[in-house]
Order: C-alpha cells, then structure tokens, then sequence
C-alpha cells in the first residue's frame, strides 16, 4: 500500500512540472501571435 502511496507522489510530481512548463510554453507562444498581430497593423 505505501508503495502505491509513493508511485502516486511521484505521478503527481511528474504532472505538476510537466504543466508548469507546458503552460510557460503556451505563454510564450501566445506572446508571439500577440507581436505578430502587433506588426500586421
């Protein structure tokens, strides 16, 4: 059961840092349709 508990721990780290970069990468990404944007007008 504890190792069930520590498996889980570890999934959830994993989840977290893979979110906080996708979402630093959808940042950026926007950014660069925002400039772009910027430039057309």
């Amino acid at each position: 059961m504890e190792i069930l508990i520590k498996i889980i721990d570890i999934i959830v780290a994993i989840v977290s840092t893979f979110t906080d970069e996708t979402s630093k990468y959808l940042a950026k990404l926007k950014e660069k349709r925002d400039k772009k944007k910027e430039r057309k007008k």
